[in-house]
Formats: C-alpha cells, structure tokens, sequence
C-alpha cells in the first residue's frame, strides 16, 4: 500500500466515522421523536434501521481497509443510506 492511497483511506475513515457520530447523536434524536409520534411496532422499524446504520458504517469501513473497494462508490452507498434514513423516520431532529 502506498502513501497516498493510506493517506486516501485514513481520510474516508474519518468521513465515516464521523458519519456515525452523526448517526448516534443527530439520527439517534429523530428515533427518539419518530416512536413518540408513531406506533410501537413503526418504533421498532425506525430502531432497527437505526442498527442497521450503525452496522453499516462498520461494513463500510471493512470494505474500505479490506475489500479495496472504490471509496466514492462506498461513501456514496453510505450518503445515499443516510438520506433514506432522515426521509423515513429523522425529519424531526429536535432535542425537545
């Protein structure tokens, strides 16, 4: 591996770990208003998916350092998940 393409990866590692920091806090708080607002069994959609991102972002780090897999089209796939995320169930992100 070379420098660049380590200084590459260390950079979208970054990106995805600050992605699930957002997942945590930000997406975390829209769950939180979703299953107030909705039924028990949609509450338990949204935690769900909301696992599932937090799965992801670990799939995506796997591919990344070990699958050599193209790190624009992996971001993109996690970018694309995020915002299907916050359309369903995180619109409401408010602390309250």
């Amino acid at each position: 591996m070379e420098l660049s393409e380590f200084v590459a990866l260390f950079f979208l590692s970054l990106i995805v770990f600050m992605s699930s920091v957002w997942t945590f806090f930000a997406w975390g708080m829209g769950v939180v208003n979703y299953k107030q607002q909705h039924s028990e069994r949609m509450g338990k959609v949204a935690s769900f998916c909301w696992y599932g991102l937090f799965a992801l972002h670990i799939i995506v780090l796997y591919l990344l350092w070990f699958k050599g897999a193209s790190g624009v089209s992996v971001i993109f796939g996690l970018v694309w998940c995020h915002c299907l995320f916050y359309g369903f169930f995180a619109q409401n992100i408010s602390s309250r």
